[in-house]
């Protein structure tokens, strides 16, 4: 994570994302050898509460981040997939860091642009071709599919909200995009011919994760 003004100063080592429905901030990667994944954090957890404070909207991680110092402790109750009851994971903060520097860290905070741009393109050269908007769609899947670099930190306060929309509702319809995709294109498939209500009833549920 980089530090910028806005942005608290501490962390414990990974990305985030929340989820309105659930109240709850979406562990989406955990950073190697960070103080989260040294203390159990894993990729799927959901935090619900931060020393006993539920997870009220999407600023509450940022607002209590901003109130602590490094080496600070800090108990997460995460919610874990096949685990019915709420773990309890205690780490430390540490001064915010860069996760990647140098060459890697511009590959990975540029990633989107090309998905972003190539999609476009296609899309504006095309737009009588229906199969060229759903590749567009796939592609916005793909910009949002890394996460965005240091969560929404860089992210202007006022497009915070539609920064993480985007990701949500990209996230949940990347995998039926894609089926989606495949299945008219170049030709229909014998699935689709089949089965045609696969592809929406696959969008339906995209939706419904994002959601």
């Amino acid at each position: 994570m980089s530090a910028l003004p806005s942005a608290p100063d501490v962390e414990i080592g990974f990305q985030n994302r929340y989820l309105g429905s659930e109240h709850a901030e979406a562990v989406d990667s955990v950073y190697r050898n960070g103080p989260a994944e040294k203390a159990g954090l894993r990729v799927g957890d959901r935090i619900i509460a931060f020393d006993g404070a539920p997870v009220v909207d999407s600023s509450s991680l940022t607002g209590y981040w901003r109130r602590r110092r490094p080496g600070d402790t800090v108990r997460l109750t995460v919610e874990r997939p096949g685990v019915s009851s709420p773990l309890r994971i205690e780490t430390k903060f540490r001064k915010r860091q860069t996760a990647l520097g140098g060459p890697a860290a511009w590959v990975r905070n540029s990633f989107p642009v090309p998905f972003v741009v190539v999609g476009l393109a296609v899309l504006f050269l095309r737009l009588e071709d229906r199969n060229v908007w759903l590749l567009a769609l796939l592609f916005g899947g793909f910009a949002a599919s890394p996460g965005f670099p240091n969560g929404t930190d860089g992210i202007p306060a006022s497009l915070r909200p539609f920064a993480s929309a985007y990701q949500t509702l990209f996230l949940g319809l990347l995998g039926p995009l894609f089926y989606f995709f495949f299945a008219v294109f170049p030709a229909r498939s014998p699935l689709d011919r089949r089965w045609p209500w696969l592809k929406w009833a696959a969008v339906g549920a995209g939706l419904c994760m994002a959601g």
